[in-house]
């Protein structure tokens, strides 16, 4: 563990999951540094130019939109739902004018598998 994240505030224990040191990972990566660079300017437009709350996953869905629809280059953007979260929680440990502007909630453990009909079809997901 680095002396940076060693002096962290607990709020800032997400690192330390499996998870979040995969996105810490991730966000320090060309394409990662690009999104979350992208996310953060995006956040910011929200909150002091529309003056709105918009939540993560609003911003994240409209990066995928971005990327898939609306750059030239061609260039492959992969966005995994997964570290949005971390995204955002880096965004608001580097921006000042972000903190508290996201809404976080505690991830909730399954308890045993979960099944979907579909149809007549019944579908084991767990």
């Amino acid at each position: 563990m680095s002396n940076e994240q060693s002096e962290l505030p607990f709020e800032h224990s997400w690192r330390s999951t499996k998870l979040g040191a995969e996105a810490w990972e991730w966000i320090h990566t060309d394409m990662g540094g690009q999104v979350t660079n992208d996310f953060i300017r995006l956040a910011l437009y929200c909150k002091t130019r529309l003056n709105k709350k918009v939540g993560q996953r609003a911003i994240w869905e409209k990066l995928r939109w971005s990327y898939e629809y609306e750059r030239p280059d061609g260039e492959e953007y992969l966005l995994n739902n997964n570290y949005t979260k971390y995204v955002a929680l880096f965004a608001e440990e580097r921006v000042p004018e972000l903190k508290g502007y996201f809404d976080f909630r505690e991830r909730q453990e399954r308890k045993g598998p979960i099944f979907i009909q579909e149809g007549t079809v019944i579908i084991k997901a767990g």
